[in-house]
């Protein structure tokens, strides 16, 4: 029988000057996450990331991933948005579950901090029904980014 699974520490800040620093976010045509916080944590950046960014994860709750997993899965997104300052007008993040039709959990606007946003990603129900990935996909073109996203937003989606 397996045992609760392993707490997992939060990220901290990429250090200043980390990975590509220098270089640009975007990366073959895609966001590039190490480059977009290494600018978030480098030494220019004496005050909290004001531009604004939209982060959407979408992880997977499905039956073919146990009730471990997933919670692993969500305390990895905890890590990840604890290593930035979520703000009003910085950083914002949703997340999504891919299981059935998928399910929203929190869009861009529901928590303009940290703290609420890993609350409230904490609280998120283990479906355990069927991969349907193409829905979960759909579910975040149209909800997350569609109604919630900010027009002058870089949008980044893991």
């Amino acid at each position: 029988m397996l045992g609760p699974p392993t707490p997992i520490p939060p990220a901290g800040p990429i250090a200043p000057g980390g990975p590509n620093a220098e270089s640009k976010f975007i990366l073959n045509g895609q966001i590039c996450l190490s480059n977009l916080f290494s600018h978030i944590y480098s030494s220019n950046c004496s005050s909290p990331f004001t531009v604004p960014v939209d982060i959407a994860f979408l992880v997977d709750a499905s039956k073919e991933v146990t009730e471990i997993n997933f919670r692993l899965e969500v305390k990895f997104v905890s890590s990840v948005v604890q290593s930035f300052l979520v703000s009003k007008k910085g950083i914002h993040v949703g997340f999504a579950i891919i299981s059935g039709d998928g399910l929203l959990i929190t869009d861009f606007n529901s928590n303009t901090d940290t703290a609420s946003f890993v609350s409230a990603i904490g609280k998120t129900p283990y479906p355990g029904e069927s991969r349907q990935a193409g829905k979960g996909i759909v579910l975040v073109k149209d909800n997350l980014f569609g109604t919630s996203g900010r027009k002058e937003a870089t949008k980044v989606s893991q």
